[in-house]
């Protein structure tokens, strides 16, 4: 099993949701998107690459995306990993959210040290 999609809709051109298991011969070239994106590990392990550094994950680890980044998944063999993914406009936000957003809410898309 390489991928198999349990959910995935489009609610909107700015917004996207999706649920995946990936299996450990699952492989994708590094990417990036148009939208932003939030990863939510809900179990499996593997590794996250985004641009040139490596991340453990596991269970309930969380991963934010902006739109330039390139990363990609890999599963530890004998593992498969249930990840839920939600990619947005930012457009999404400032659109939905009375009174205009304070754009320090997408700040963490975006500026990041050297530790995150």
């Amino acid at each position: 099993m390489q991928k198999k999609v349990f959910f995935r809709e489009e609610l909107t051109d700015l917004l996207s949701l999706h649920t995946s298991c990936l299996g450990d011969d699952y492989h994708v070239d590094p990417h990036s998107h148009r939208r932003l994106e939030i990863s939510c590990v809900k179990s499996g392990t593997g590794r996250y690459i985004v641009e040139d550094r490596s991340y453990d994950l596991r269970p309930y680890d969380v991963f934010l995306f902006n739109n330039t980044e390139r990363h990609c998944i890999r599963v530890d063999k004998g593992s498969q990993i249930l990840n839920m993914v939600i990619e947005f406009e930012p457009e999404f936000l400032w659109g939905n959210i009375v009174g205009g957003i304070d754009y320090g809410f997408l700040q963490i898309f975006f500026e990041r040290n050297a530790k995150f």
